[in-house]
């Protein structure tokens, strides 16, 4: 409980700031290739099979900008928190498939609502990583000494709460032991039990905390994050 309670606290340090998503206009991100493709043949009738190859083929484009644009973003990070990017990412992915599939009908509209959501929410998502690789943007939160804290929801209440910067450093002194190499093969040394667990990697830290947060607990992982 002790260390709960640290964690938790941890939260109530200084943080790095990230300004809330301001309003795309997603129209004029896109190529305008899509636009003539809805205006020609089938697809300018409506047709949900016609309409749906338009989106599917500009989601492939959009798809490669985003991870161009995640690249350049991970490129400017320091190790410390490319991880930090790297588990957004994921998460993101997770609720943007999920998130799509919520209100479908499951009649031949959905071809059209699951693909067009997911290309929305991917040009939304990578306008924040082109942001995020700016020079003003790239820094970690570690090369100016401010912790971080980021929460990742998952099922049934439960956040993997990552923690970058000082405040990572101070739990990972306080976990007992000595720091080990991970079974998984990850760089760095690392200390905890799955629940809570710390890595130090040259002079950056950082943890992962899984907590249950309507049990005010700690939770078990994801059998898949290792």
């Amino acid at each position: 409980m002790k260390l709960l309670s640290l964690t938790l606290a941890m939260l109530l340090l200084p943080v790095s700031s990230h300004s809330a998503g301001q309003a795309v206009d997603l129209e004029k991100q896109y190529s305008p290739e899509y636009a003539r493709c809805l205006r020609a043949g089938e697809a300018a009738k409506g047709v949900s099979v016609a309409m749906a190859a338009c989106i599917n083929a500009e989601y492939v484009k959009q798809d490669q900008r985003l991870n161009a644009a995640y690249a350049a973003a991970m490129a400017k990070r320091s190790p410390q928190a490319r991880e930090a990017l790297r588990v957004e990412q994921r998460a993101w992915i997770k609720r943007r498939d999920a998130s799509c599939e919520e209100g479908l009908s499951g009649g031949t509209i959905d071809m059209v609502e699951r693909p067009g959501c997911r290309m929305a929410m991917t040009v939304t998502r990578t306008l924040e990583l082109e942001a995020a690789a700016r020079p003003d943007k790239a820094a970690g939160a570690a090369s100016i000494g401010v912790s971080e804290a980021r929460a990742f929801p998952h099922a049934e209440g439960v956040v993997d709460l990552l923690i970058i910067g000082p405040a990572a450093r101070t739990l990972y002194d306080r976990l007992p032991g000595r720091g080990a190499a991970n079974a998984c093969g990850a760089a760095g040394l690392h200390k905890g039990d799955g629940k809570m667990v710390c890595t130090k990697l040259n002079a950056d830290y950082s943890c992962h905390v899984w907590l249950d947060a309507p049990k005010q607990s700690l939770a078990d992982p994801e059998e898949d994050d290792c």
